[in-house]
């Protein structure tokens, strides 16, 4: 029966998270664009190949992402006509450490311009959110066979941890050459938090005795929020006034990266990206439960019928009493500082004549002290003048069925860019493990002619970046 009921709850919270899930950073393919402004998000170094550029307000950069290593078909069996959840299949399909991503960006203006020797100056203001939710299979396993299918094994059920924040980003960034074939470029990013709440389970462990069957739980929790006065304890309430912009949360980010021109055709890049902070300090508080470990040897089920002295209560009663002292919950105020995700990027790209290239790229972020890697390969060509198309392969997040395509145009000095690293998903919504789109409008002025290549014969002139655009 308790076998049962275990099942049950694991269900129920199961189908409940994902519905959630289904309710609700730039794309791969733009790494790769330097006609298109908002490519310097991805990568600072690129020299875009106009003189000066405005985003179209609140319009030239959204960008919206869902990612989890789970699709629908590895949550449900076919039985004919009907879908079948099983608990069990679905964790099968799990990896050891699985994690679901959100992330929303909005950028409300951006302009850029060319200074004398090269030297790009961009601007940007950008609200953005960011969620990102990891669970160990380990966990879910174990709810749902119960711990007497691992007598005499410490299950490890850590890995468990949870990330969302939202604030705003201004942002000032150059890019300039080198010598003949280095470009340099980064930007230096102004952060105000609106609201932050994180939480994770440092130490999370469960043993069960295989001769007496008792159980050793060891655990430890620590969990952070900030912008939202948020109470955990007898009861739970949330105030969410997030604080306007400038007020507090405060912080710094850089991006650094290079740009090298191997020879005319061959180009390779590497950067850092997001390495700073935010300070909290409006409503930042701090919840907590110190590493311990509790053993429960079971209960006296003889003093539950007939009970006049109350001796299962107190039973009942010392367990609870145990519990809160071993796990006891703390509180903390005060302002904290939480580092931003830092990534990095390799990438490289090949010309195949005077309309196509090709390029790759390699993204790594750290979450949850791991490093979470993915990889893209894209072409892109010209058709005419006022359009050029992409289409890009990604592997992210344990998975590797994501096609993506985007496309260009331009009339006259208005730029309308569509991207999305993933057109299949929706297609085949069975197999889809993620979906973003990013799309904006833009107003570009000039052509960029580089000043080096300008004093040099045509054939000793390299391009810093390669040109297919219209």
């Amino acid at each position: 029966m308790e076998g049962a009921m275990m099942k049950n709850l694991l269900t129920f919270l199961i189908l409940l998270c994902l519905s959630a899930m289904l309710r609700s950073q730039s794309s791969y393919l733009l790494h790769h664009m330097p006609w298109v402004p908002q490519s310097m998000h991805s990568n600072p170094a690129v020299r875009p190949e106009f003189k000066g550029y405005v985003g179209f307000p609140a319009l030239s950069g959204l960008y919206f992402e869902y990612n989890h290593g789970l699709a629908l078909d590895d949550v449900f069996q076919k039985d004919g006509d009907s879908l079948l959840f099983d608990p069990g299949f679905m964790i099968s399909n799990l990896k050891e450490h699985n994690r679901l991503d959100l992330a929303l960006d909005e950028e409300l203006f951006s302009f850029g311009f060319s200074l004398r020797n090269d030297i790009f100056l961009h601007f940007s203001a950008t609200e953005k959110f960011r969620t990102r939710f990891a669970y160990p299979r380990n966990l879910l396993e174990f709810l749902w066979k119960g711990n007497g299918a691992f007598l005499g094994e410490e299950r490890d059920l850590s890995g468990l941890g949870i990330e969302a924040l939202s604030y705003s980003e201004l942002a000032a960034g150059v890019s300039f050459p080198f010598g003949r074939d280095l470009v340099f470029g980064g930007r230096l990013k102004y952060l105000a938090g609106r609201a932050y709440a994180s939480a994770e389970a440092n130490a999370f462990s469960i043993y069960t005795d295989p001769q007496d069957y008792s159980i050793r739980v060891s655990s430890g929790m620590e969990s952070y929020s900030a912008g939202a006065d948020i109470l955990i304890g007898d009861e739970f309430d949330a105030n969410l006034e997030p604080p306007v912009f400038g007020s507090a949360n405060m912080g710094l980010a850089v991006d650094l990266a290079a740009c090298w021109a191997l020879d005319s055709l061959i180009t390779v890049s590497a950067g850092l990206t997001d390495l700073g902070y935010i300070r909290w300090e409006t409503h930042a508080r701090r919840h907590y439960v110190k590493e311990g470990s509790y053993e429960f040897s079971g209960l006296e089920l003889g003093d539950m019928f007939g009970d006049t002295d109350g001796a299962f209560d107190e039973q009942l009663q010392d367990i609870a009493d145990t519990l809160e002292q071993i796990f006891d919950l703390q509180e903390e105020n005060g302002a904290f500082t939480r580092m931003m995700r830092p990534g990095m990027f390799v990438s490289g790209e090949y010309r195949l004549g005077s309309k196509t290239i090709a390029g790759g790229l390699i993204r790594a972020e750290m979450f949850n002290s791991a490093l979470q890697p993915s990889a893209s390969l894209s072409l892109h060509h010209r058709l005419g003048k006022v359009m050029s198309v992409s289409a890009n392969y990604t592997y992210k997040n344990h998975a590797f069925s994501n096609i993506g395509a985007g496309v260009v145009f331009k009339f006259g000095p208005v730029q309308l860019y569509m991207l999305s690293d993933n057109i299949l998903g929706p297609m085949v919504p069975g197999q889809l493990r993620m979906v973003n789109f990013q799309l904006g409008l833009n107003f570009r002025f000039g052509k960029y002619q580089p000043v080096v290549a300008a004093e040099e014969s045509p054939a000793e002139a390299v391009p810093a970046t390669p040109v297919v655009e219209p």
